[in-house]
């Protein structure tokens, strides 16, 4: 029984702790998305060890559902990428890995009851605490934005990540204002949350929060309609209202940074022909470079308009997950 006890303040302690230690700079490195995506990648394996030891201890199955076994099947394809590809960015595509053996391991130790989903909700909500704090006082010029050029950005250096994981954690907010005796303190960390994702201007995070909003309706329109107090011209109707609004939300979103959302489109249109060019890709890691050597191609010897040379600059990413793992 101790044994167990202590194991499961071992898997705790852990979790919290890579959690912080990839939330905020320990000024332990330079640069500080080092320190926070290397001490992730060491406590994630950590939780790791701690798993394949409780599998072989207990002598049971590794516990896979079907969405784990989807994620095993992507772990695969990494490493078998890395090896097909020509070459690939070591560093990311064992953080990558890292990263979904990590949510095999939290699936599999709560299974075991090794650390339970209310601990790991709590210390995903700390997170996100701990984030509206930076960005409130980040907005009154009490504490500086970790990037010159935005305003407010939270615990990262970009407005998007923190937008993004503010936007990931409302479901679970939404869920303990319910049940929770706390009710009123946890309305108004959520109201502060959605303020707070309004301020880091993230269009990305303003398209998650209305995909939530509707399945949260449609949730509710779905029970209505099963107690038969909905008809379908009150079912049209709500489309309806539901289209404008989204045809509006995409007009305003896209007016809010025009030059940012043209960039894009030459991205996006450079990027799937990148993935034409070579299916199987260039490896992990290295879109930076290959789509700049692509981007100035494009410049010295086709035809371009106008308004996409004023908007092209260096790129990092392509915006899209999946023309960044086809690349």
């Amino acid at each position: 029984m101790k044994k167990e006890i202590f194991l499961k303040t071992i898997v705790l302690l852990v979790f919290l702790l890579t959690s912080v230690c990839a939330t905020l700079d320990t000024h332990l490195f330079v640069y500080p998305s080092i320190s926070r995506y290397l001490l992730l990648e060491v406590g994630a394996i950590v939780l790791i060890v701690v798993w394949l030891f409780k599998s072989f201890v207990d002598k049971g199955s590794m516990f896979l559902t079907k969405c784990q076994l989807f994620v095993v099947m992507w772990f695969g394809y990494v490493v078998f990428h890395g090896f097909i590809s020509q070459t690939c960015e070591l560093y990311r595509t064992v953080y990558l890995c890292v990263t979904l053996a990590l949510i095999l391991a939290l699936a599999n130790l709560q299974k075991r009851k090794c650390i339970s989903r209310s601990s790991v909700e709590t210390i995903l909500l700390a997170v996100a605490g701990l984030n509206v704090v930076y960005v409130i006082l980040q907005k009154v010029g009490v504490l500086v934005s970790g990037n010159i050029y935005f305003e407010v950005t939270g615990c990262n250096e970009s407005p998007t990540v923190t937008a993004l994981y503010l936007v990931g954690c409302l479901p679970i907010m939404f869920d303990r204002c319910k049940d929770s005796t706390r009710r009123l303190a946890l309305y108004v960390f959520l109201s502060l949350s959605v303020v707070c994702i309004v301020l880091l201007r993230c269009r990305t995070a303003y398209i998650g929060l209305a995909v939530e909003v509707v399945v949260l309706l449609s949730m509710r329109l779905k029970s209505v309609y099963k107690c038969g107090r909905v008809n379908a011209f009150y079912l049209c109707m709500v489309g309806v209202v539901f289209l404008s609004l989204a045809f509006v939300a995409g007009y305003k979103m896209y007016s809010m940074k025009q030059d940012s959302a043209d960039g894009r489109m030459l991205i996006w249109k450079l990027s799937a022909e990148m993935v034409v060019d070579r299916p199987i890709g260039h490896g992990y890691g290295l879109f930076e470079k290959y789509y700049n050597l692509k981007q100035a191609d494009y410049f010295a010897t086709r035809d371009y308009s106008a308004n996409e040379r004023k908007n092209a600059t260096f790129v990092f990413m392509p915006y899209n997950d999946y023309l960044e793992h086809g690349v």
